[in-house]
């Protein structure tokens, strides 16, 4: 079983990619967004909850497209 869990924060996103085997759960990869890399690209009414929300759906956008080139090639 594949696990994503997210952590959105004020200061950064953290992504964290795992999967549970027997005996525990093996971590795969992680990724942390800082927020601060892309506050320029939102105006000044965009509230923290919709650029959390906006970032996260790119990153899983982003992996989705990944996920079905890796499933095409396989």
């Amino acid at each position: 079983m594949e696990i994503l869990a997210i952590d959105p924060g004020t200061y950064s996103i953290k992504l964290l990619h795992s999967r549970k085997e027997r005996k525990g759960i093996i971590v795969q990869s992680f990724r942390e967004i800082i927020i601060s890399d892309f506050i320029d690209q939102f105006d000044d009414e965009t509230t923290l909850f919709e650029i959390q929300a906006i970032l996260i759906k790119s990153y899983l956008d982003d992996l989705d497209k990944k996920l079905l080139v890796e499933q095409t090639l396989n």
